[in-house]
């Protein structure tokens, strides 16, 4: 095997499949990159949860196939001049590597035993631009649960009804709900994939409006792009049926600046810590939210001006769930949640539209 390439292009395919590249594994193909030199240049890193196949621009001087040390391929390539490099494989599968006199030596191993990726035939189809798909997956996958006993909420949920989206992530004590209206309509359909593939998919997806296109069989779904494809499984089980608990109508509505809120239930954590049965109260009245923390670390309180409609309220939250709600919509300049009592389910939403929803379940003492 022999090929030329750019740094820059090689150093882009790594970064895309080194994602997907298992770290604690006794397997040294798994702990590997696969390249193979074909009719282009392709590298693929694989799980056994997720693969990725990047597609590097390349010049194939002579063909071939190994896998090489994922680590070690990265450090070398991070490393060389910003220049062409050339690589080069013997029948023992040492690679030489080379960039304007920069000259490294490694050694792969043979390419026979590394697992094959499912195939996916072209059942279900949909298309979206990268930067909705990445957006829905930043206001949703944090939601997932983490109760192997109920594995099919370890996964986010898609489900399009014709010309709706929508992306949906349970755990139990919240919901976060993102819904969206796509100009091509798409064929009706639900599949749950794992909170932990989408969240590595979400790493290396475009901000841009480049189109990726997803293709799902019975076990397995894949998202591909002009440089990569990307390869899930579905996880089994019927999903909640999440309409159905987000509450429509409240008592009080309670409307403030996203940055400014964010700002003091995370100074709030601070106080509380990573301790799961700590807790944050707040208080509304007379346009006037205060936000208090007490726990052994020492104490916080806080007064923001809200803008409030309907009944005063004291109630209390993990406050993490409500760091977690006002981080995914912090590019909303203002947003709102929305009360019954202090025993009831409240929506973190943005003011304005109905694309987020967010319900978390309240603390009780």
């Amino acid at each position: 095997m022999k090929i030329h390439c750019s740094k820059t292009a090689l150093m882009e395919g790594i970064n895309i499949v080194q994602t997907a590249v298992a770290s604690k594994t006794t397997s040294s193909f798994l702990e590997g990159i696969l390249v193979e030199a074909e009719e282009t240049l392709k590298l693929t890193g694989f799980n056994l949860e997720i693969g990725i196949k990047s597609t590097v621009e390349a010049d194939i001087i002579e063909r071939g196939s190994l896998v090489l040390p994922s680590r070690l391929f990265s450090d070398i390539v991070r490393t060389l001049p910003d220049a062409d490099i050339a690589l080069t494989a013997a029948k023992n599968f040492e690679v030489q590597i080379d960039a304007e006199g920069s000259f490294f030596s490694i050694r792969g191993i043979t390419a026979e035993g590394y697992p094959l990726l499912p195939q996916v035939d072209q059942g279900i189809q949909f298309v979206l631009p990268q930067n909705i798909l990445k957006d829905m997956i930043k206001k949703t996958a944090f939601a997932v649960g983490l109760d192997q006993h109920r594995v099919i909420l370890t996964g986010c949920l898609i489900e399009s009804t014709g010309n709706e989206l929508n992306m949906v992530a349970i755990d139990g004590y919240r919901v976060a709900w993102w819904k969206s209206f796509l100009e091509k309509g798409t064929v009706p359909m639900k599949v749950v994939i794992p909170g932990k593939s989408l969240s590595e998919l979400q790493k290396i997806l475009s901000s841009s409006d480049e189109p990726i296109r997803a293709n799902m069989s019975k076990n397995y779904i894949t998202f591909n792009t002009d440089k990569y494809m990307f390869l899930s499984r579905i996880l089994e089980g019927e999903y909640l049926a999440y309409k159905s608990l987000i509450p429509t109508e409240f008592s009080t509505t309670v409307r403030f600046e996203t940055a400014r809120m964010l700002e003091s239930v995370e100074r709030a954590c601070l106080v509380t810590g990573e301790d799961k049965k700590m807790q944050i109260h707040i208080s509304v009245a007379s346009d006037r939210m205060v936000i208090t923390a007490h726990s052994d670390n020492g104490n916080y309180k806080d007064m923001i001006s809200v803008e409030q409609e309907g009944n005063d309220i004291e109630i209390m939250f993990n406050p993490k769930f409500v760091q977690d709600a006002l981080r995914a919509i912090q590019d909303e300049e203002k947003a709102k949640i929305c009360f019954n009592s202090n025993v009831h389910p409240c929506v973190i939403k943005p003011d304005e539209g109905d694309s987020f929803f967010y319900m978390i379940l309240p603390l009780r003492v």
